[in-house]
């Protein structure tokens, strides 16, 4: 609800980029939507490569979670996450998600990369253009996503 209310509150052109760090550390390869922005997905396997730390992209939208009350109107996004396999979730919103379930290398190691790709992504000199909603809206049809959407309500852009 904090994300949504932050975005519906804010000029959105004043954003540079979102980094929602959700689920991450609870593997160790990250995974990055990157929403389609190229630069995006550019930057994320650059600060992967320097730092010989395994990210997998994913350019298709990922329209769940804290970076898209401002992605679905434009502003690039990364959604960060750990890849678990068939363990899902895990320990993830419940009582038991204590920092005794992480690996201290992956903690470490991510934590480092993560913060090297918000200075990069913050530095003057890299840019990443925001896209119109409506490009958003139709990568979210052509990837089988807007129907769904559109059943539970998810969908902002009206009919």
């Amino acid at each position: 609800m904090g994300s949504a209310h932050d975005a519906d509150e804010r000029d959105h052109d004043s954003i540079k980029a979102i980094v929602n760090n959700d689920g991450v550390v609870r593997g160790r390869t990250l995974s990055a939507h990157t929403h389609g922005f190229d630069a995006l997905d550019d930057l994320v396997t650059g600060v992967a490569e320097d730092f010989d730390h395994p990210v997998t992209t994913i350019p298709d939208q990922g329209p769940h979670s804290d970076h898209w009350p401002y992605v679905q109107w434009g502003v690039p996004g990364y959604h960060l996450m750990s890849e678990t396999g068939d363990e899902g979730r895990g320990w993830g919103h419940t009582f038991a998600d204590t920092l005794d379930k992480l690996e201290v290398r992956d903690l470490r190691e991510q934590s480092i990369l993560l913060t090297e790709l918000c200075v990069r992504l913050a530095d003057e000199g890299f840019a990443v253009e925001h896209e119109e909603p409506e490009a958003i809206a139709a990568a979210l049809e052509a990837e089988d996503l807007a129907a769904g959407m559109k059943v539970i309500g998810d969908w902002p852009y009206g009919e």
